[in-house]
């Protein structure tokens, strides 16, 4: 606690987007070059307003390395959360560059995919994943 008294310290959790759902923001850093590996669609949230929504995430790509999931709701970085609504066209040309930093509103839902408890994988790829740790059994 004492290291929080000398840099800025900011956390966020538990904003509300949807009515009775609570939401924690992710940021991501991407620095690989190519794909992400991920679908993306606009979603009606109202009149006039639009969500990028996360349809789905190749498993072993790029998108799932980095950690995004399936229903996260893109919202441009360092806004707070606050830029999410009629931002597709963005997210579609940022995509094109890197480093693309990206902040997502994920779900606090145990039924959301990204809660959901995970059987670790044993292909090659799983070792990439800075993620994912094998622990030795004593």
């Amino acid at each position: 606690m004492e290291a929080t008294k000398k840099r800025p310290f900011i956390f966020e959790v538990g904003r509300k987007i949807h009515p009775q759902a609570c939401q924690s923001r992710h940021r991501f850093y991407i620095t690989h070059e190519g794909p992400l590996d991920m679908v993306v669609k606009p979603t009606k949230a109202q009149k006039n307003q639009w969500y990028t929504t996360i349809v789905s995430v190749q498993n072993n790509g790029v998108a799932n390395l980095y950690g995004f999931c399936q229903g996260d709701i893109i919202c441009k970085p360092f806004s707070l959360g606050r830029e999410f609504v009629n931002i597709h066209e963005w997210f579609l040309e940022a995509v094109k560059r890197r480093p693309l930093v990206v902040d997502v509103w994920r779900s606090s839902n145990k039924r959301h995919p990204c809660n959901a408890p995970k059987v670790m994988e044993t292909s090659i790829s799983s070792t990439l994943n800075p993620f994912v740790w094998n622990l030795q059994k004593n």
